[in-house]
């Protein structure tokens, strides 16, 4: 008998000690035989699963290609995707490296979704050999558990990205009076015409600039 609530095995004790959830065993049957595998696949998917039973293009793995699928818990896929890329970038460069991962990357679109429900079939099947000793919701809560999806891959995108930021811009804080310092020392300002007022004329308007002599009129 394993616990419903995090599918550690279990005896006869009325708490798990693992995760210290009760043990309900009026609902524990020997087998799970009546239990539909549609509605495991549905509960390891999750609300998107009509989506992913049509099986059409899947817009956010064009748009965000490996992020995309490992938020959907497809890590090897998104491994062999970036080997993929890192592979073609090593024979093909310029134009022809970027039509091609960018053909790949439509036809991952086109599959993905398919890809993704057959992945699904698999982890259930695994999911209901390796705890048949549970109830139907206890494997429903399995499959939502290890199903679903993860923000992990956006974090391990953003934190370097935002470390990155922080990095610039502290150092760019700490160094700007220095480059400004330097920068205005590089100016030259000794060729740059004088402007000064004559002060032997009495019309206001008059200036002098280097060795000619401005009227202006208002």
């Amino acid at each position: 008998m394993y616990c419903s609530n995090c599918g550690n095995r279990i005896n006869d004790e009325k708490f798990c000690p693992n995760c210290g959830a009760e043990i309900k065993k009026d609902k524990v049957v020997d087998n799970n035989s009546d239990i539909s595998d549609e509605d495991l696949v549905r509960a390891y998917i999750g609300p998107k699963y009509e989506e992913f039973a049509k099986g059409n293009f899947s817009v956010c793995t064009f748009f965000f290609g490996t992020l995309y699928v490992w938020y959907r818990k497809m890590w090897i896929f998104g491994l062999l995707w970036i080997g993929a890329n890192y592979l073609l970038g090593l024979i093909f460069d310029g134009i022809i490296y970027s039509t091609i991962t960018l053909g790949m990357t439509i036809y991952l679109a086109f599959v993905f979704k398919k890809q993704y429900l057959e992945h699904a079939r698999k982890k259930v099947a695994e999911i209901k050999f390796n705890y048949h000793g549970n109830d139907r919701q206890a494997l429903i809560d399995l499959c939502r558990k290890k199903g679903g999806t993860t923000l992990l891959p956006v974090f391990l995108i953003l934190i370097p990205f935002i470390l990155i930021v922080l990095i610039v811009v502290i150092f760019f804080g700490a160094f700007w009076d220095k480059i400004k310092d330097e920068v205005e020392n590089q100016i030259d300002t000794s060729d740059l015409p004088k402007l000064t007022i004559n002060n032997n004329l009495l019309l206001k308007d008059t200036y002098q600039v280097g060795d000619y002599i401005l009227n202006i009129k208002m």
